[in-house]
């Protein structure tokens, strides 16, 4: 799991006792919950994959089961988040993981028909439909797989959800934030956004009275960049986009046309040596492309905002926000245009934000 490291900290000196930084305390929370990294346990990762493959597979006495032992065991390691009763921030990410890396090409589906109580035959003829797909990181996953099974994403919610009001007496501060992974059409927003509500109304006596603060977006498809304002404009009853991720890997990917495991074998290492590019771009941003398109982006995000009278909050996410030049030049370039915090492990948190701190010293 990623947490939060707000980018608007601030860098005191550089003296014989070292460096200091001050931090503002009320923006600490539990961060970034990315729901891919919760699924360790093979027995857990099974419970997903009956899921994956429908209820079509078995019967619905068995699917029911597979649900309801989702529902106890990943609502439990949600609870125990929540139940830290950390901070006031905590934003929830869709599942975003290929569905090759859970049914890979040599799966033992017919084994895993028999041990599950699966119909070995309709099990295959799904298996062999789901993983005809070969690509990674544009394929059908995050709100993509949600979109194509609606009853996926309102069994996700109302274990997110339900895993919150267990823990409600212990944190009841935290608001969540539903963060949409490889959003692409303002659709997929408007339909989430539409689900969410139902499922809100569900378990409590209004939406006003929910902990939910918002839905914000990723930006790392060249749809959402090319449709940010309808995005951003989705909005239900009460629930609105309130701003968004960007994802510079993947967004470097969808500007680029450049697949991140084959491009750096050959084409970027002879560009590099012929001087097109200085390194590869998804070691350290790219300015002329990827960062131009982030910058569009995101102003055109905040005249949107400001024309309606709001504000949008946006971070920075993926392997270059832990890359020193990468987030000192987001520092300096787009924290003005509206980008408010850096998204890294745990382990790089303190190294983005010297790097984003220093930018006020140094050119």
């Amino acid at each position: 799991m990623n947490r939060m490291c707000i980018m608007d900290q601030l860098l005191i000196t550089f003296d014989n006792e070292g460096l200091k930084i001050a931090s503002n305390k009320e923006k600490y929370g539990i961060g970034l919950l990315r729901d891919e990294r919760m699924w360790v346990d093979q027995e857990d990762i099974d419970i997903l994959r009956v899921l994956l493959l429908g209820p079509g597979t078995t019967s619905i006495e068995n699917y029911q089961k597979f649900c309801s032992m989702y529902t106890q065991r990943h609502g439990n390691r949600y609870r125990k988040i929540f139940a830290t009763g950390v901070g006031s921030t905590c934003v929830a990410r869709t599942l975003c993981m290929p569905i090759s890396k859970f049914l890979p090409d040599d799966f033992d589906i017919d084994g895993f028909a028999i041990k599950h109580g699966l119909d070995p035959l309709k099990s295959k003829a799904v298996f062999n439909r789901m993983t005809r797909e070969r690509e990674i990181y544009h394929g059908c996953r995050g709100i993509r797989m949600f979109m194509i099974r609606p009853d996926l994403l309102k069994l996700w919610l109302m274990t997110v959800l339900r895993a919150y009001q267990a823990s409600e007496r212990v944190n009841g501060q935290t608001k969540i934030t539903f963060l949409l992974a490889t959003l692409t059409f303002p659709e997929e927003a408007r339909r989430f956004i539409h689900t969410l509500e139902e499922c809100l109304l569900d378990l409590w006596e209004s939406i006003e009275s929910s902990p939910v603060a918002g839905v914000a977006t990723m930006l790392e498809t060249g749809g959402a960049f090319i449709s940010i304002e309808d995005i951003l404009s989705a909005h239900g009853q009460d629930i609105e986009i309130i701003g968004g991720l960007v994802g510079v890997n993947d967004f470097t990917t969808a500007c680029l046309n450049m697949n991140r495991n084959d491009a750096p074998k050959f084409m970027i290492p002879s560009y590099v040596e012929s001087a097109m590019l200085k390194t590869s771009p998804f070691s350290s941003i790219e300015t002329t492309v990827v960062g131009k398109a982030i910058r569009n982006a995101l102003e055109r995000s905040t005249f949107h905002a400001r024309s309606r009278g709001k504000t949008m909050q946006w971070g920075l996410a993926g392997e270059l926000a832990a890359d020193w030049e990468s987030v000192r030049w987001f520092a300096r370039e787009l924290s003005h245009v509206g980008l408010t915090y850096v998204s890294t492990s745990p382990e790089t948190i303190a190294y983005s934000l010297v790097a984003s701190a220093s930018t006020r010293y140094q050119a």
